[in-house]
């Protein structure tokens, strides 16, 4: 029984070789090549070919339960990232091992599932992080050079949408996306948070994002706080010197910056090389918005209700 079990999976590789020898001779040759070139050792007898025992199974399944074989199915994407495990991480001591496990659970394994067409109006903001975070990595061979992407970005203004617009970037992007506050970097009484294993990490799981939410929280203004912490002087110390480090590499790693304060460190706002303003939406599209959650008819199950509402005034 194993040798025909055998028998069967070579008569098949022969199959599909001699099938892929008629349309895709650079697939059957890399065949070939896997097999050590034991399959130009054998041909396929006469009349029998791979679309021809389709066929026939089809028919026999038609046969057997009236209808035919469904044989594909379209691949779904799942709803969770796989990221690498931690112990091919190299240089990880203990403690640096126990920090990393802290900064991994800041990652997005959950598909945020906002899409750019639901973020209404901020166009020019949605198409320069595009710009910045999408295209680079969908097209790298594009960005070299004098071309070569935006490693830092600020989204800044009022609250309409930053941290919005960061999900669509997780969701959109597909790249390892770390959701970063001030608690997870700033180890006020081990005093390690300056290793700052996070941009070791975004590099382990590149392409990567790092998103800083309320980044002033961590980067205010240096010599403003009379009482600060020397963990958290390093700390700003040392991400300054990781963002260079970003700068002049080509590891496909971004920090994603929001803040609606100006008290920002000045080293910081050099770093973050584009600044994007995130402001009230104009009055379209503050209609578009009221229009989108508040619809003209809207159905629940069998009924449809109308809503006569002045949406201009609205707006």
């Amino acid at each position: 029984d194993e040798l025909r079990i055998e028998m069967r999976k070579k008569s098949l590789l022969i199959l599909i070789h001699q099938h892929l020898m008629s349309q895709y001779v650079t697939t059957a040759v890399a065949l070939d090549q896997e097999m050590n070139g034991s399959v130009k050792k054998f041909e396929v007898c006469e009349n029998v070919d791979l679309e021809m025992v389709l066929m026939e199974y089809e028919s026999y399944h038609y046969v057997k339960f009236q209808k035919y074989p469904k044989l594909v199915k379209k691949v779904v994407e799942p709803q969770e990232r796989l990221l690498k495990p931690l112990s091919g991480f190299s240089g990880m001591s203990g403690e640096m091992k126990e920090f990393a496990t802290i900064i991994h659970k800041d990652i997005y394994l959950h598909n945020p599932n906002v899409r750019w067409e639901d973020i209404i109006g901020l166009e020019d903001a949605k198409r320069l992080v595009k710009e910045a975070i999408v295209y680079p990595i969908k097209y790298p061979q594009l960005f070299k050079g004098l071309l070569s992407p935006w490693k830092g970005l600020l989204l800044y203004g009022p609250p309409t949408g930053k941290t919005l617009l960061a999900k669509a970037v997780a969701t959109e992007c597909k790249t390892t996306f770390f959701n970063i506050s001030a608690s997870s970097l700033v180890s006020k009484w081990r005093g390690d948070s300056e290793k700052l294993v996070l941009f070791e990490l975004a590099r382990y799981h590149a392409p990567s994002t790092i998103f800083l939410d309320e980044v002033e929280s961590m980067m205010g203004q240096r010599g403003s706080n009379i009482g600060e912490h020397e963990g958290s002087r390093r700390l700003k110390a040392e991400l300054l010197v990781q963002m260079d480090g970003l700068a002049r590499s080509e590891d496909l790693v971004f920090v994603l910056a929001a803040s609606n304060l100006p008290e920002l460190d000045h080293g910081m706002l050099r770093r973050l090389e584009k600044r994007i303003l995130v402001g009230l939406p104009p009055e379209p599209a503050r209609q578009d918005m009221i229009a989108h959650w508040l619809p003209p008819v809207s159905s629940t199950g069998e009924l449809q209700l109308k809503a006569e509402l002045n949406y201009q005034l609205l707006a």
